[in-house]
């Protein structure tokens, strides 16, 4: 098991997340995240004690040689 996130860092402009929980991704409506805090609106589902859950995030840069 991983180790409690404390904060989600690479969130800006320049950057996108994808969510799975037990390896599906997820819609990106189903969820909002911050760089404190990863939330779930209500739903009709109940994700479960141990469930796995992968926040993965992307950031884009871009490097200009002259």
């Amino acid at each position: 098991m991983g180790a409690p996130v404390v904060e989600f860092l690479a969130l800006g402009p320049n950057s996108f997340n994808n969510l799975y929980i037990n390896g599906i991704l997820q819609l990106s409506n189903s969820y909002d995240v911050n760089s404190l805090s990863l939330f779930f609106p209500a739903q009709s589902s109940t994700i479960y004690a141990g469930t796995p859950i992968v926040l993965e995030t992307v950031e884009l840069t871009a490097n200009v040689i002259v």
